[in-house]
């Protein structure tokens, strides 16, 4: 039996939503960054509020990965968002955001994540999943390459008023 459990994410998890999603930013992203800029942003990103709106867009999909039970991790998924340096004719998927629980890497969860985004942007026609990564975050980088994942340009990404430079990666969905 597979000790790893994927569920969409619904209205009644907005508020485990909110605490994993601070949680697992902060634990990634607070040492390596500016605190005015850090804590501006995550008190803007992860609100109640600004969290409904995502779980509530039909754009927008979240998925809770759980582990032998405990909530281990979540993803983000923007369906339909096009982005410049990838084929205009095709169908275009966001991978937002991607975590693990400290706890619970190394277990999988990632792994199991990416495939369920993969398989919904299958499911719903999108013809390459993206997204940006901090170029500064080589463990999870590599992560993505040794997933298949391509590099295909760069992006800005505002931490707070902190400019950061993300690598912007791809997966073919219609080859995977």
């Amino acid at each position: 039996m597979n000790p790893i459990q994927i569920l969409q994410a619904q209205p009644e998890h907005l508020l485990l939503l909110v605490d994993l999603s601070r949680e697992t930013f902060i634990d990634t992203y607070e040492r390596q960054n500016d605190p005015l800029h850090f804590w501006d942003y995550v008190e803007s990103a992860f609100t109640e509020e600004k969290l409904q709106e995502e779980l509530l867009s039909p754009a927008s999909l979240f998925f809770l990965a759980y582990y032998e039970g405990g909530l281990a991790g979540y993803c983000k998924i923007n369906l339909n968002r096009q982005v410049s340096g990838l084929p205009e004719d095709a169908p275009h998927m966001e991978l937002e955001r991607i975590y693990a629980q400290k706890l619970y890497k190394g277990m999988g969860i990632g792994k199991a994540l990416l495939d369920k985004a993969i398989e919904t942007g299958q499911t719903f026609g999108q013809e390459y999943l993206w997204l940006g990564v901090w170029k500064k975050n080589t463990p999870s980088i590599q992560w993505y390459e040794r997933q298949g994942l391509a590099r295909f340009g760069e992006q800005c990404f505002l931490m707070g008023a902190d400019p950061q430079d993300d690598w912007l990666m791809y997966l073919n969905l219609s080859q995977y």
